[in-house]
């Protein structure tokens, strides 16, 4: 739920900051980010929080938030490896997706919860996404850390060294407020609920 009027950030809670501006700063395109952990485990994870950085060099830039149980497990690997995937989603893709956002412990792959095929990249270590309407191998360049708490923001900022496009014309999904999200081909929002 949005919350309307003037006030200080301070008043609220974190999750009410979340939901407010999680669905006013909209819409918002999803990473599917793979990464591989320094013992091999495949790890794959959605962030909304993900944007394109320059072209010379070509960047892009994630925030994987701090959560109750600290770091997430791409910013561990991402930092450990210096390899990420950033795999696009389109709504074929998005349940897919969203199933990876399962909270499973560090020693299970999010592959394994079925929904995506992996393929080998071609100059990184993680896997890309067979499904995905296009895929970023890229090497780590710098990790912002903005705050400590749960909610606290990680800045990755990746160089895009390889591209893969399977369907120029296909247009990605996006992440809205809540549980919505936008198919910008269908121009179509639906909902999707997180997993258990």
């Amino acid at each position: 739920m949005v919350r309307s009027g003037s006030w200080d950030v301070s008043e609220v809670t974190g999750a009410e900051l979340y939901d407010t501006l999680s669905s006013l700063v909209v819409p918002r395109p999803i990473a599917l980010v793979s990464t591989v952990s320094r013992e091999g485990i495949q790890n794959l994870a959605p962030f909304s929080f993900f944007m394109l950085g320059g072209t010379n060099p070509p960047s892009v830039c994630f925030s994987p938030v701090v959560g109750p149980q600290g770091e997430k497990d791409s910013l561990r690997n991402a930092e450990q490896t210096g390899e990420v995937c950033i795999n696009g989603v389109h709504r074929s893709v998005v349940h897919g997706a969203n199933q990876a956002s399962a909270p499973v412990d560090s020693s299970t792959s999010e592959w394994d919860l079925g929904e995506l095929s992996p393929v080998p990249c071609d100059l990184i270590k993680p896997w890309r996404v067979l499904q995905s309407p296009f895929s970023f191998e890229c090497k780590l360049v710098d990790v912002l850390r903005h705050g400590t708490a749960p909610g606290a923001a990680r800045y990755v900022v990746c160089e895009i060294l390889r591209v893969h496009v399977a369907s120029p014309t296909s247009l990605p999904s996006a992440r809205l407020g809540g549980r919505d999200y936008l198919d910008l081909d269908a121009l179509e929002i639906f909902e999707l609920g997180r997993p258990e």
